[in-house]
């Protein structure tokens, strides 16, 4: 039963007929994965903090940098270049004390998925990369794990929910697609209100399924916040799923130093390292190397002449390198951290 002050905080979702004092409860016992905290995963964070969801695994390999602090309002100031993961968890801390929240600061990958959800209720997916999203797709699928899909870029999101192991799963909707061929929010820009619109129907979506009464199953939401429209379209299976068909997965050579969109007007870099040194390992290095820094638990920054080098508990490096630096020499720079 309830607390006096449980029952007041929560007293105004308890309220409503869909959620009642049983709705709740499933709420506080419910566990989700929240991969990619981005600006759809920021939102959905601290929305389903807020409502009393009693488990958050809270996954993201990045740091926050200065221009993510425009849509990913989780984020303050003060939290730049710490990993994202340690940074949300303490601003979750901070939103409701009664929430378990577990960062996980690593890169998703076939390897670490099934451990990422594998003892959750409810898998939300918030990443930006199509190569993440199949991976949690499928990993889902082996698992009987539900999901719920998001993406945002421009003034335009997607919004969907799916029971992979059953007849219709993202693959059907968007197959065999390469992060390549498509612009990022970096080179196409996103409103920082889509996000935070996207992010919300992902958690009331999450918030529904805890309770029972899924709206979105095998129903795509298209969001339009340029024209204020709202549209929904029912996904059928796809005879020709790449996941049905058993097709492999397209790995990223992210253990190669990998170039990846701009940020703060340098090349961007990104390496995820097999052996995943500790981080006090690494600071020990690289405090030989330059201006080095510890950020937070989870995170260590040198920064040198050319260009600033952030190393993750995710066993990844990120390399944000002065322009004037060709690709070769940047991705030398970037194996010589490395090593």
């Amino acid at each position: 039963m309830f607390s006096p002050d449980y029952f007041w905080r929560y007293s105004r979702q308890i309220v409503l007929h869909d959620v009642g004092v049983e709705g709740q409860e499933k709420l506080k016992d419910g566990s989700v994965a929240i991969i990619g905290l981005g600006g759809l995963g920021s939102q959905v964070a601290m929305s389903l903090a807020a409502s009393g969801v009693g488990h958050m695994r809270l996954v993201d390999f990045d740091v926050v940098s200065t221009p993510d602090l425009h849509r990913q309002l989780i984020y303050s100031e003060r939290d730049v270049g710490y990993a994202k993961a340690e940074a949300a968890a303490n601003r979750i801390s901070n939103i409701n004390r009664n929430v378990r929240v577990e960062p996980r600061c690593e890169y998703v990958s076939e390897e670490n998925a099934r451990d990422l959800v594998g003892d959750v209720d409810l898998v939300i997916d918030c990443t930006d990369s199509f190569q993440a999203k199949y991976t949690i797709n499928r990993v889902c699928a082996k698992l009987k794990k539900p999901l719920i899909f998001g993406s945002a870029i421009e003034y335009y999101g997607n919004v969907a929910t799916f029971e992979p192991w059953g007849d219709v799963c993202l693959e059907c909707l968007y197959p065999e697609l390469s992060d390549e061929d498509y612009p990022s929010c970096a080179v196409a820009g996103v409103l920082p209100q889509c996000v935070q619109v996207v992010g919300s129907i992902q958690s009331a979506e999450a918030v529904r399924y805890i309770l029972g009464s899924p709206t979105l199953l095998n129903t795509l939401l298209f969001v339009d916040l340029k024209n204020y429209a709202l549209d929904r379209l029912n996904i059928a299976q796809n005879p020709s799923c790449p996941h049905r068909a058993n097709k492999p997965l397209s790995t990223p050579r992210v253990w190669e130093p990998t170039e990846v969109c701009s940020r703060n007007g340098r090349r961007q870099l990104l390496m995820v390292l097999e052996s995943k040194p500790n981080v006090d390992e690494v600071y020990e290095r690289w405090v030989r190397l330059g201006d080095a820094e510890r950020r937070g638990r989870l995170a260590v920054e040198v920064r040198k002449p050319d260009g600033v080098y952030t190393y993750t508990a995710a066993g990844a490096i990120l390399g944000e390198v002065d322009t004037r630096i060709d690709a070769k020499t940047a991705k030398q720079i970037i194996t010589q951290l490395a090593t």
